[in-house]
C-alpha cells in the first residue's frame, strides 16, 4: 500500500484473513481510503498451515500490533 512512498507519519492498517472463504484484504485506517485484496481466491488452500508475518523496510521503523480479534463474521466496512 502506498508503494514507493516514504511517509514519516504513523500509518494504521487493518488485515482481514479468512482461510475457508479464501479472503485476504488489507485496508488503510481510519477511513479505508486504500484497500488491497487477493487477486485470485484459488491461491489460498485451506489445507495449508499459513503463517502471518510483516517485514520492516527501513532501519528504525517499528510495527506495533495494537489489537487482534478473532470474529465469527466480518462487518461490512471493507
Amino acid at each position: 500500500m502506498q508503494s514507493g512512498i516514504r511517509n514519516t507519519g504513523k500509518r494504521s492498517f487493518e488485515f482481514r484473513i479468512h482461510l475457508d472463504q479464501k479472503l485476504l484484504r488489507v485496508a488503510s485506517l481510519p477511513d479505508y481510503s486504500s484497500i488491497a485484496e487477493l487477486d485470485d481466491a484459488n491461491k489460498i488452500d485451506p489445507k495449508v498451515n499459513y503463517r502471518f508475518f510483516l517485514t520492516i523496510c527501513y532501519i528504525g521503523n517499528m510495527i506495533r500490533i495494537n489489537n487482534v480479534r478473532v470474529v465469527d463474521k466480518f462487518d461490512g466496512k471493507m
